[in-house]
C-alpha cells in the first residue's frame, strides 16, 4: 500500500476522501477496512474480476432473481401463529359456503368462508366474559359470527359492516338457531381485495296463514309487506341488566293473512327512515311466540333482518301490493 494511504488510514480526525490506486484495489482492501475502525466510507467506482478461481453459493445474474411471493396480510395479528396464504387462489381452493357448515361435525373447522358482514353488535358482558356478535353472510345463506374477551376488541376494530373478508380456522358450533363460527386467536381474516356484494339469498318460507299453523317456539323465515310500524319502546334486559329498544310491526302476505314481528334493539333503528312506499321485510330465524292465546313472531340474537331485499320473492310481493291498493282505490 502507498506510504500515503497507510497515514491517512491511520488518522483519527475527521474523514477525509481517498483515492485508492486502481491497480492495487483487490490486493488491499482487507487491509484498508481493518485500518477504517468503521470511520471511514469507501467508495468503489469500478472493478474489474482479474481472477474467477473459487465460487461460493449459487450466485445468479440479478435478472434471474425471483421476486419472492410474499403472503396476504392476515388483519388478525397477535402473538399467535397463524396460517399463511400467499395468493387469493390458495383461498378460493379452500373455500366452502355457509351452506356447506350443516354437513360438517362441531369442532374445528379448517376451511375458508368468504363472508360479507352484515351487522355487528356491540360489545355485550356476561358474566365477566365480554362477547361480540357478527351476524356474516354469503351467497348461501347467514352464519353468526362470534368473539370472546380480548379478541372481542381487536376483532371489533378490524371487520366492518358491508365489508367482505376471507376468514379460516375457526371453531363451528352447531345449535337450534343454526350454525356459529367462534374465532380463534390464531384465526385468519384477510380482507377481499374485489369487493363485491354477494348475491342476495332466496329464502324457503310458507305464507303467514301456513306459519301461524306452527307450534310456539318455531324458528321460520318470513317476508312480507309491512304495512304498519308502531312506537319504539324500552324494555328491561333482565338477564343482562341492561335496558333494550323494541319496536312492533305489522306485516301482510299474499294470504291476507297479517302478523305481528317483534324488533330489537338497534334493529328498530331501520325503521325510522320515512319509505316512499309500504317497504318489504325479510326476516331470516324468527321464532314464533304465543301469549295469552295470540301467536306473534320475535327476532332473537341470530335473526338478520332486510328492507326491501333485492330477491325474485321481494318484487313480487310489492308489484301483488300494489295491484292490491289499486284495487282498494278502485
Amino acid at each position: 500500500m502507498p506510504r500515503y494511504m497507510d497515514s491517512r488510514l491511520q488518522m483519527y480526525g475527521r474523514p477525509h476522501t481517498t483515492r485508492i490506486p486502481y491497480n492495487i484495489l483487490f490486493r488491499n482492501l482487507n487491509l484498508i477496512c481493518i485500518h477504517c475502525i468503521f470511520r471511514w466510507i469507501i467508495l468503489i467506482q469500478k472493478v474489474t474480476v482479474l481472477f474467477h478461481r473459487n465460487v461460493y453459493g449459487n450466485p445468479q445474474p440479478l435478472i434471474n432473481i425471483e421476486k419472492k411471493e410474499m403472503p396476504l396480510k392476515n388483519l388478525n395479528v397477535n402473538k399467535c401463529p397463524s396460517r399463511v396464504f400467499y395468493s387469493v387462489e390458495q383461498l378460493e381452493n379452500n373455500l366452502i359456503n355457509v351452506n356447506d357448515l350443516t354437513n360438517l361435525s362441531n369442532g374445528n373447522c379448517p376451511f375458508v368462508l368468504k363472508l360479507s358482514v352484515l351487522k355487528k353488535s356491540s360489545i355485550n358482558t356476561y358474566s365477566s366474559c365480554r362477547i361480540l356478535n357478527i351476524n356474516m353472510m354469503d351467497s348461501t345463506g347467514v352464519v353468526r359470527v362470534s368473539a370472546f374477551n380480548l379478541l372481542s376488541d381487536t376483532i371489533n376494530e378490524i371487520l366492518e359492516e358491508n365489508k367482505m373478508y376471507y376468514i379460516a380456522d375457526t371453531i363451528l358450533k352447531h345449535n337450534q338457531f343454526g350454525c356459529e363460527l367462534k374465532l380463534q386467536s390464531h384465526s385468519v381474516i384477510i380482507e377481499c381485495i374485489d369487493q363485491v356484494e354477494p348475491k342476495m339469498q332466496c329464502i324457503t318460507t310458507s305464507n303467514f296463514n301456513t306459519l301461524l299453523e306452527n307450534s310456539p317456539n318455531t324458528f321460520c323465515d318470513l317476508i312480507g309487506v309491512c304495512i304498519e310500524v308502531g312506537d319504539m319502546e324500552v324494555c328491561s334486559n333482565t338477564n343482562a341488566r341492561t335496558e333494550i329498544a323494541k319496536r312492533e310491526i305489522v306485516l301482510i302476505d299474499t294470504s291476507m293473512a297479517t302478523i305481528t314481528l317483534k324488533v330489537w334493539g338497534e334493529q328498530v333503528n331501520k325503521f325510522n327512515e320515512k319509505f316512499d312506499d309500504p317497504p318489504i321485510v325479510m326476516v331470516k330465524k324468527v321464532v314464533l311466540k304465543q301469549f295469552n292465546g295470540t301467536k306473534y313472531f320475535s327476532m332473537v340474537k341470530f335473526s338478520v333482518l332486510f328492507i326491501n331485499p333485492s330477491v325474485p320473492e321481494a318484487h313480487q310481493l310489492k308489484e301483488w301490493y300494489k295491484e292490491l291498493v289499486l284495487m282498494e282505490d278502485f
